[in-house]
C-alpha cells in the first residue's frame, strides 16, 4: 500500500497560546484546560524582586574598569601595552564621569528620591561612586608610580618631573615655552566683576595668579588642546653600548 503524505497545521494551546503546540484534529488533551494547578501557577504574579539581587549599574561599571587597569597590571603583556590600558582605563573614567555620573547629579538636582532596582538612591549611587572610583584612582596611580614608570625607565623611557630637571633642560625648555607655547596661552581673569569662565570637558585648566602693576589678580589658564600632554626634552646621545634614553615632562 502506497504511504499518503498529510500536511498537519499546528496551533497554539491555551488563549494565551504560550502553554505549548498540538496538531489540529489530533486527541491531544489541552493541559492548561486539563490542569487547573498549572493554570493558576502560570497566571500567578511573581514573588518581588529583593534589592540584593540586582547589581548597581554605575559601580557594575566601575568594575568593568577595574579588569582594564588589571589588564596594565599583568607583568605578562608588553611593556609599551600595559602603558596603553592604563590610558584607557583613565579615558574610560572620564567618558563615565561626562555621561554617567552627570545622569546621577541630574536626577539629584531634580529631587528624584526613589530607589533604583538595587534600593539604592541617587544621593547613594553617587556616594558610592565615589568611593569606588577613589580606591581605583589610589591604584591607577599606585601602579604608574611603583610599577609602570620604573619598568618605563628602566627601557629607557623617562618621564621626569620638572624640579629634577638640569639647568641645561630647564633652559630648553623655557626657551620652548617662550617661542611655542606663551603666544597661544589666553588667561581669563575672575574677579566680583566676572562669571566664572567655562570649564570645558576633558580639557587641564590651570588657576594661575596674574603679576600686575599695582597688586595680583586670579585668572583661570585653559591648556590648548593642540599642545601634546608630555613634551620631549632633547638629551646627549649617548654611546653605542648605552640604550638610546628618551626624557619626557609634563606639559603643565
Amino acid at each position: 500500500m502506497q504511504d499518503s503524505v498529510a500536511t498537519v497545521a499546528r496551533t497554539p494551546l491555551g488563549s494565551d497560546g504560550r502553554a505549548g503546540w498540538a496538531e489540529v484534529g489530533d486527541d491531544t488533551p489541552d493541559p492548561v484546560e486539563d490542569h487547573p494547578i498549572a493554570e493558576t501557577a502560570l497566571t500567578a504574579a511573581l514573588p518581588p524582586l529583593l534589592p540584593e539581587l540586582f547589581i548597581n549599574r554605575e559601580l557594575s561599571w566601575l568594575e568593568f574598569n577595574r579588569r582594564v587597569l588589571e589588564e596594565a597590571r599583568d607583568a605578562r603583556a608588553p611593556l609599551l601595552e600595559r602603558a596603553k590600558f592604563a590610558a584607557i582605563f583613565a579615558s574610560n573614567l572620564n567618558e563615565f564621569f561626562m555621561i554617567r555620573v552627570a545622569g546621577v547629579i541630574r536626577k539629584i538636582e531634580a529631587g528624584v528620591g526613589d530607589p533604583g532596582p538595587d534600593g539604592r538612591t541617587a544621593t547613594q549611587s553617587l556616594a558610592a561612586i565615589r568611593d569606588l572610583t577613589q580606591e581605583l584612582l589610589d591604584d591607577h596611580a599606585a601602579m604608574l608610580r611603583h610599577e609602570l614608570l620604573p619598568k618605563l625607565a628602566e627601557a629607557g623611557v623617562h618621564v621626569v618631573d620638572y624640579d629634577r630637571l638640569d639647568a641645561a633642560a630647564r633652559h630648553q625648555l623655557a626657551d620652548r615655552f617662550d617661542r611655542g607655547i606663551f603666544p597661544i596661552l589666553t588667561p581669563q581673569a575672575i574677579d566680583r566683576g566676572r562669571r566664572f569662565p567655562h570649564v570645558s570637558n576633558r580639557s587641564i585648566n590651570l588657576i594661575v595668579s596674574l603679576r600686575l602693576p599695582v597688586g595680583a589678580r586670579f585668572a583661570r589658564l585653559k591648556i590648548p588642546a593642540t599642545l601634546p600632554r608630555l613634551v620631549p626634552i632633547a638629551t646627549p646621545p649617548s654611546d653605542a653600548a648605552s640604550p638610546p634614553r628618551l626624557r619626557f615632562t609634563l606639559l603643565e
